[in-house]
């Protein structure tokens, strides 16, 4: 639980930065679509359904599930050194691109 708990917290660190970086990004797309004389345009309106938000949601999603599944891989596995850890961690990031596995599954088998 504690492991989850922390992957969650880290998962929404790393997040942030990038979700307050989209945020400026959509307000300026916003403010110079406005200014292009195109109308007022509200972003919300053009995102409604989540079409925009689903691949992001996805793809947290995704990220907590792997880091969630590391976090297994580290409790049964031994490691000498943080580096081999991250090292597992790349090489199965790199099978699942390779393999018709995803990288949850290939963590599992470890």
């Amino acid at each position: 639980m504690a492991d989850t708990i922390k992957t969650l917290i880290t998962g929404v660190d790393k997040l942030s930065p990038t979700l307050a970086t989209i945020r400026n990004n959509v307000e300026g797309f916003e403010t110079r679509l406005k200014g292009s004389g195109l109308g007022n345009v509200e972003v919300g309106e053009m995102i409604k359904g989540n079409a925009l938000a689903e691949p992001l949601i996805a793809g947290v999603k995704a990220a907590i599930g792997f880091e969630t599944s590391m976090a297994g891989v580290k409790r049964s596995v031994t490691f000498e050194t943080p580096q081999q850890f991250q090292q597992m961690s790349s090489d199965i990031l790199d099978l699942s691109e390779r393999l018709p596995e995803s990288a949850n599954g290939i963590a599992a088998i470890v």
